[in-house]
């Protein structure tokens, strides 16, 4: 007992020890040959025992190492002898480690992975694999690099994409450049879009497809100018491509900017909701094969899945777009000021209070208006400007007129001039002042802005002639002051736009023709177009007498215009005036065609026959 308890490391309890010494020789010699040998070579020769936690797991699954037909006391005793003596059997030797890590790397092939672009990576909800991981850090996903230099470049040519379009609206569109609010909706427009573009595009590859960026470009076109829609949907393409595809790639650009400009093309006249349904379809159609032509350019074989996909997106892409400038673009010319064409069409319905108005008091001047809208909307036309704006605004022009209707000579039919018992100036002044009375009108009836600016300017500062001419004359006679040009001037201004200018030389052709036609001055030049072909033996073609006599009466009016200087401040072109003169003449010779002068049916035994 006294030499079990001086063994060192090895602690027996008073049951144990008895155990252990009271175990007859057979017994003893199994227990220590067949139990607790065995046990502990097994453990130290099978076991890697590199570290003390190895050590103590070892020690910890003793007990199921031992046979289970072995005594408590023989288990506690084998425990007891074993555990102590257990220890590392294992060093890390860290330079011959590493050297054959680098033997094992240097003998390992690479294996390289190819990422075809445009492929996705890693789907939403699935799980990270160790190689999707690698992937995304190949690309840069999870720790994008930003250098001092990519952040210049960007900056430069961001502000390089902004100082041209500044400089073309400042120059190209000064009617917008005048505008506040109309330069706020498209600086709004660009921000929206980048920012939307920002937040939802990168790292996708189907969702860049489907921003409807075409919506943008359809909105400015229709409530601004398109021409200076395709300069934004350029600046768009450029910006949403580098912020969706993260890289100089041009196929998201290129894919934008057809998909705009088919919009903008297409969406010309919107008096009809099918004009957006029409532009829906042309986008989705330009859209996919832009992206359909872009995608085989890159991989040299179609991949039908991928096609099929992308005809969604397009779909997707032509139908949001032409949903979303349905929807918005009358809110936005109403929060804005910005006529929209739909308002004009609600303008030009006869049932307007103001038209009926003007028709039951000043039917003369509501007649003059429609011949004036027609020739001005053909001429509109024939240059390219607004044609439905110009033709609302011809509607409105003069209803000014309903408050003293009979001061004009439009509305004087069966009675006397009243300007026959009145001064020179006090007649100007009355006559000038039918466009105030109609700006004045024009706002209680809350027209747009653009109709609005028609009303002073179809006048601008032009001379009111007649009572000038009149006042001349007395002053001569000396039965009145001196007549100065300017207290005979309409106040203005003069014409700021083509549709306004436009609307200027119509209403003076017009009037000057009926005029001329009424007094019977037009038949005259007539007759004397006729003697004189006549004379020289040449073809009487009656249809081409009016033709040239109107023709110089209209060239004479719209040159009276620009001498006087009316048409400095639009931006008419000399082609432009020879087109719209072009066209008035063709319409005047429609109304004031050549007629056949029927004879009377003459009686005949109580009947009347005609003549065959």
């Amino acid at each position: 007992r006294g030499t079990l308890s001086s063994l060192q490391g090895i602690t027996l309890t008073q049951g144990v020890a008895d155990t252990l010494l009271t175990l007859p020789d057979g017994e003893y010699r199994y227990w220590r040959n067949s139990v607790v040998m065995p046990t502990f070579e097994a453990i130290m020769k099978d076991g890697r025992l590199s570290s003390q936690a190895d050590v103590a797991a070892a020690r910890a699954s003793l007990p199921n190492r031992l046979p289970p037909s072995l005594s408590p006391e023989g288990k506690a005793a084998a425990i007891a002898f074993i555990s102590p003596v257990l220890a590392t059997n294992v060093r890390l030797d860290e330079d011959q480690t590493g050297q054959r890590r680098l033997d094992a790397a240097s003998n390992v092939k690479p294996v390289v992975v190819t990422v075809q672009k445009g492929e996705a990576i890693l789907r939403v909800g699935a799980p990270a694999t160790p190689e999707d991981i690698e992937k995304m850090q190949e690309a840069g996903l999870l720790s994008p690099t930003i250098s001092a230099q990519s952040v210049i470049a960007t900056s430069a040519l961001v502000g390089l994409l902004m100082l041209l379009l500044h400089l073309y609206i400042y120059r190209y569109a000064p009617q917008v450049w005048r505008r506040q609010k109309q330069l706020l909706l498209v600086g709004l427009l660009i921000v929206s879009t980048v920012a939307v573009a920002r937040i939802f595009l990168p790292g996708h590859s189907q969702i860049p497809y489907l921003l409807p960026l075409a919506a943008v470009s359809m909105l400015i076109a229709v409530l601004i100018n398109a021409n200076l829609a395709v300069l934004v949907t350029f600046v768009l393409s450029v910006l949403v491509g580098m912020i969706a595809s993260n890289t100089l790639s041009m196929d998201l650009p290129i894919y934008y900017f057809v998909g705009g400009l088919t919009g903008i093309f297409t969406l010309t006249r919107v008096e009809k909701v099918s004009a957006f349904a029409r532009a829906g379809f042309y986008i989705a159609v330009a859209s996919f094969l832009a992206a359909f032509m872009l995608r085989l350019l890159g991989t040299g074989v179609p991949d039908w899945p991928t096609v099929e996909v992308l005809a969604l997106v397009a779909t997707f892409n032509g139908a949001a777009s032409a949903s979303i400038t349905y929807a918005t673009f009358s809110l936005l010319g109403t929060l804005f000021g910005i006529t929209t064409p739909v308002q004009l069409m609600e303008l030009a319905h006869p049932d307007q209070p103001l038209l009926r108005q003007l028709m039951r008091e000043a039917p003369g001047t509501y007649h003059h208006s429609l011949v004036v809208s027609n020739l001005a909307e053909r001429a509109a036309e024939m240059i390219g400007a607004d044609a439905l704006l110009t033709r609302v605004s011809a509607y409105y022009h003069d209803i000014g007129k309903v408050v003293r209707p009979y001061y004009f000579i439009d509305n004087q039919a069966g009675m006397s001039n009243v300007h026959d018992d009145m001064s020179p100036r006090a007649s100007a002044q009355i006559i000038a002042e039918h466009v105030r009375d109609g700006v004045l009108l024009g706002l209680k009836h809350k027209l747009p802005r653009r109709v609005l600016d028609a009303i002073p300017q179809h006048h601008g500062t032009m001379l009111i002639k007649y009572f000038y001419i009149k006042a001349v004359k007395e002053a001569e006679r000396g039965q009145g002051p001196d007549a100065d040009p300017d207290d005979f001037r309409y106040p203005g201004p003069k014409p700021q736009t083509k549709e306004n200018a436009i609307l200027m030389l119509a209403d003076g052709v017009e009037a000057t023709v009926r005029s001329m036609a009424q007094s019977g001055a037009l038949d005259k030049i007539t007759t004397a177009n006729s003697d004189a072909s006549e004379s020289q033996g040449l073809y009487n073609d009656a249809s081409s007498l009016p033709e040239d006599a109107i023709a110089s009466v209209v060239h004479k009016t719209i040159s009276e215009r620009i001498e006087d200087g009316q048409l400095d401040e639009c931006d008419l072109t000399v082609r432009d005036i020879a087109r719209i003169q072009e066209a008035f003449v063709s319409m005047l010779k429609g109304i004031y065609h050549p007629r056949i002068a029927y004879p009377e049916t003459p009686k005949t035994s109580g009947e009347y026959r005609v003549p065959s």
